[in-house]
Protein backbone atom coordinates (compact mmCIF):
# COMPACT_ATOMS: atom_id res chain seq x y z
CA UNK A 1 0.00 0.00 0.00
CA UNK A 2 3.29 2.19 0.96
CA UNK A 3 3.69 2.28 -3.04
CA UNK A 4 0.58 3.33 -4.18
CA UNK A 5 -0.23 6.14 -0.73
CA UNK A 6 3.25 7.84 -1.59
CA UNK A 7 3.30 9.20 -4.88
CA UNK A 8 -0.70 9.56 -4.99
CA UNK A 9 0.12 11.89 -1.62
CA UNK A 10 2.77 14.13 -3.75
CA UNK A 11 0.88 14.05 -6.63
CA UNK A 12 -2.14 15.65 -4.67
CA UNK A 13 0.69 18.13 -2.76
CA UNK A 14 1.57 18.94 -6.14
CA UNK A 15 -2.21 19.78 -7.00
CA UNK A 16 -2.14 17.24 -10.34
CA UNK A 17 -4.40 14.34 -10.81
CA UNK A 18 -3.39 11.76 -8.31
CA UNK A 19 -4.03 8.53 -10.44
CA UNK A 20 -1.39 9.80 -13.11
CA UNK A 21 0.75 7.01 -11.35
CA UNK A 22 -1.35 4.10 -11.61
CA UNK A 23 -0.27 2.63 -14.76
CA UNK A 24 2.90 1.82 -13.62
CA UNK A 25 1.24 0.27 -10.83
CA UNK A 26 -1.31 -2.03 -12.68
CA UNK A 27 -0.58 -5.29 -11.13
CA UNK A 28 -0.68 -4.41 -7.30
CA UNK A 29 -4.79 -5.10 -6.79
CA UNK A 30 -4.53 -2.56 -3.75
CA UNK A 31 -4.42 0.05 -6.31
CA UNK A 32 -8.11 -0.29 -7.34
CA UNK A 33 -9.19 -0.32 -3.39
CA UNK A 34 -7.06 2.96 -3.02
CA UNK A 35 -8.26 4.46 -6.09
CA UNK A 36 -11.97 3.70 -4.82
CA UNK A 37 -11.48 5.30 -1.39
CA UNK A 38 -9.56 8.12 -2.92
CA UNK A 39 -12.65 9.09 -5.41
CA UNK A 40 -15.14 8.82 -2.59
CA UNK A 41 -13.32 10.85 -0.69
CA UNK A 42 -13.28 13.61 -3.67
CA UNK A 43 -9.37 13.86 -3.62
CA UNK A 44 -9.70 12.64 -7.30
CA UNK A 45 -11.92 14.20 -10.03
CA UNK A 46 -12.67 10.66 -11.63
CA UNK A 47 -11.41 7.02 -11.10
CA UNK A 48 -8.76 5.38 -13.09
CA UNK A 49 -10.54 2.75 -14.50
CA UNK A 50 -14.24 2.23 -15.00
CA UNK A 51 -15.90 -0.19 -12.41
CA UNK A 52 -16.62 -2.72 -14.59
CA UNK A 53 -12.54 -2.91 -15.96
CA UNK A 54 -11.56 -2.97 -12.39
CA UNK A 55 -13.63 -6.08 -11.49
CA UNK A 56 -12.21 -7.56 -14.81
CA UNK A 57 -8.62 -6.73 -13.53
CA UNK A 58 -9.50 -8.32 -10.28
CA UNK A 59 -10.72 -11.34 -12.01
CA UNK A 60 -7.76 -11.63 -13.92
CA UNK A 61 -5.19 -10.96 -11.08
CA UNK A 62 -6.68 -13.76 -8.99
CA UNK A 63 -6.59 -16.48 -11.81
CA UNK A 64 -2.89 -15.60 -12.15
CA UNK A 65 -2.00 -15.93 -9.02
CA UNK A 66 -4.63 -18.74 -8.26
CA UNK A 67 -2.98 -20.84 -11.17
CA UNK A 68 0.89 -19.60 -9.72
CA UNK A 69 -0.16 -21.05 -6.40
CA UNK A 70 -1.46 -24.24 -7.88
CA UNK A 71 1.47 -24.86 -10.16
CA UNK A 72 3.53 -24.10 -7.16
CA UNK A 73 2.05 -26.53 -5.05
CA UNK A 74 1.91 -28.89 -7.62
CA UNK A 75 5.76 -28.73 -7.95
CA UNK A 76 6.24 -29.32 -4.34
CA UNK A 77 4.26 -32.20 -3.75
CA UNK A 78 6.02 -33.73 -7.05
CA UNK A 79 9.29 -33.16 -5.41
CA UNK A 80 8.00 -34.73 -2.07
Amino acid sequence: MFSISMPTLFASLLGKEVTIFYKYLFWNPLIILNDFILFEMNISEKMWLSKELSLFLLFILFFVFTLAVYCLEKRRIQEI
